[in-house]
């Protein structure tokens, strides 16, 4: 086994016994690493310029980009990278650079560049002509700054891959986009990328109310919204919150992650109470599942925020939590009251009002445990027909996809040569 390996297993078993990591044998390690490993395989130049030259004209880097710098230039540019002395502190890191990093010969015997040459190649890439940013590159590299792998890892090559791992999809709100962005998806994936898609064109869950109104009653009902004192006031409450966010200041990052657990985990509640009621007693079903589908949204919304808010609690004095904590109860109340009025203005005359309530409080004791803080109204029990309409175990809707809340697989039989026998016919 070579030296360097057995170092490093040496570095490996002290950790696992003592939970330390043995830096001097780590040191060793790396050096052994160079002059058992790297330095026999390095290819050996006269100079940079011979270096460069080989390397594009036996096709390992791009000419274009080399070609806009004078040769005097390029090699200042290694000259500045040498000049920091760079040494790698660790075997790990040594190793996994010229594993995967440094341009190595066709056939993987020889080593063809050193950390410095890859920071070089890279800098002069990314500058793309540009002197002056060039010398910056460089410097950034070498001091601080860390490119991000494919970029690292792909600059100026000729055979190379992407210089960006994660992509960002824009989705329209059509059939031919969405299923234009899936093919993409799943292409940049096998890539090994990440992707992200914007969503923001697209319908929301909501939409499908729309298509129970006709043009003139959703303007209405827009209108409703706009002028309803009740629901401008918590917009507006909510809003304050946010806008009275500091730069370097915990305290007001609290506050807006309290008011949009209450936004996400309470004030969107009440007025889906009808909907779900109804769609416990199995009519409009369809549109109670979309709801319950928002509803499984927000509730993602407001623990995670809450997980956030919490881990930022416990940063603040004794003295500060008891203020802050006040302050967010003083809040609830606030808001809840407004709902109480909110909900006799549109629960009037449905006998649901008292149920309604009596929701609206059991969503906001669990806005207050997404929060980590102890519930502020008594348990009751909320209607079961809502509880049913929100749950929607085994809702299906479609006969051959069984399309539902639960993605259920539809049941099939096999076909075999009887499914086409049609004797029985005769006999009728």
């Amino acid at each position: 086994m070579k030296t360097y390996l057995m170092l490093n297993n040496e570095v490996l078993n002290h950790y696992r016994q003592t939970g330390r990591i043995d830096l001097e044998k780590d040191r060793q390690a790396t050096r052994q690493f160079f002059f058992e490993y790297i330095h026999p395989r390095m290819r050996q130049f006269s100079g940079i310029e011979e270096k460069v030259r080989y390397l594009i004209e036996e096709g390992y880097y791009e000419e274009a980009f080399l070609k806009k710098y004078s040769m005097d230039f390029i090699r200042q540019i290694f000259e500045i990278a040498y000049a920091y002395r760079f040494r790698f502190q660790t075997f790990m890191s040594a190793k996994k650079f010229y594993d995967s990093y440094a341009m190595k010969s066709r056939d993987g015997k020889e080593i063809l560049e050193t950390y410095e040459d890859r920071m070089s190649i890279i800098a002069l890439y990314l500058a793309d002509g540009n002197e002056q940013m060039a010398e910056k590159a460089i410097r950034a590299i070498m001091e601080a700054f860390q490119p991000a792998t494919p970029t690292a890892l792909n600059s100026g090559k000729k055979a190379r891959g992407e210089l960006v791992s994660c992509f960002k999809l824009s989705m329209d709100d059509s059939m031919n986009s969405i299923a234009e962005n899936i093919g993409y998806c799943l292409e940049l994936s096998r890539l090994g990328g990440g992707v992200g898609v914007n969503l923001t064109d697209l319908r929301p869950f909501s939409y499908i109310f729309t298509t129970l109104c006709n043009k003139d009653e959703i303007e209405e009902i827009f209108q409703w919204v706009k002028e309803n004192g009740h629901l401008q006031y918590k917009a507006q409450k909510i809003a304050e919150i946010y806008q009275a966010i500091q730069e370097h200041d915990p305290v007001s990052l609290w506050k807006a992650m309290f008011a949009s657990v209450m936004l996400e985990s309470f004030l969107f509640y009440s007025g889906f109470f009808y909907p779900l009621y109804l769609g416990g007693q199995g009519i409009l079903r369809n549109s109670a599942e979309v709801i319950s589908l928002i509803l499984r949204d927000e509730s993602i919304h407001g623990v995670a925020v809450g997980i956030f808010a919490q881990n930022l609690f416990n940063q603040f004095t004794k003295e500060q939590q008891e203020s802050l904590k006040q302050w967010g109860y003083e809040l609830l109340l606030e808001l809840y009251d407004n709902e109480l009025q909110y909900t006799d203005e549109i629960y009037r005359g449905t006998g649901l009002e008292d149920e309604v309530k009596a929701y609206i409080r059991y969503n906001g004791n669990k806005a207050l445990m997404n929060l980590g803080l102890d519930t502020m109204f008594p348990e009751e029990e909320i209607n079961p027909i809502v509880m049913n309409g929100i749950r929607n175990e085994g809702s299906t809707y479609d006969f051959f996809s069984q399309k539902g809340s639960t993605y259920a697989l539809a049941k099939v039989e096999p076909i075999t040569d009887d499914t086409f026998r049609f004797d029985f016919l005769a006999n009728e």
